[in-house]
């Protein structure tokens, strides 16, 4: 039942058209650092979304974060819808569904949403709120982050991102090549 907090913030921002300034089709790449009390770890991820209207976009993320003896892999897809909610700001909400090998390839399905805010041509600080559902665990776990891009030019940006993931530590630095 927890996840059905999210569903009117995610069809509301069908209501409005979308940001021009900020771009909802991209591929990014680079490091993720986990931190727990029980454990460190560190890994790749990829995520890349594609607009397919002026308010949706589809897309995709995989990472994987290496734990030693054991790996903690996450793939899954992304439908999203944003809209302009300042003439800088826009507001976004996205349903995931993917697969977490942690419980024994266990599917996951979520709703995240937050903020994207163009504060200059060249930096946007973003920040996001989700929770996902874990199947075979019985269980889910809440996610907040604040993202800050800075974009060399109209293609390529530097990402940095630090968030909480049920309270532990989860930072992630790469690139975003922008199309």
């Amino acid at each position: 039942m927890k996840y059905f907090t999210f569903l009117p913030l995610f069809f509301a921002s069908f209501l409005v058209q979308a940001q021009d300034n900020i771009s909802y089709s991209y591929f990014e790449v680079g490091v993720e650092h986990f931190d727990s009390d029980l454990r460190s770890i560190n890994g790749l991820f990829l995520e890349g979304t594609g607009a397919v209207s002026e308010s949706i976009y589809l897309g995709g993320f995989y990472s994987n974060l290496d734990a030693g003896s054991r790996n903690l892999q996450r793939t899954g897809a992304i439908v999203g819808f944003h809209t302009e909610i300042a003439s800088i700001t826009d507001f976004y909400s996205q349903l995931e569904l993917g697969i977490i090998d942690q419980f024994s390839d266990s599917f996951t399905y979520g709703a995240k949403f937050g903020t994207r805010t163009a504060i200059t041509e060249a930096v946007e600080l973003n920040t996001g709120l989700s929770y996902t559902q874990v199947e075979d665990a019985n269980d889910g776990f809440y996610e907040f982050g604040l993202e800050g891009l800075y974009k060399f030019n109209d293609q390529v940006a530097l990402k940095t991102e630090l968030g909480s993931l049920d309270g532990d530590l989860n930072a992630k630095l790469g690139f975003r090549f922008i199309f």
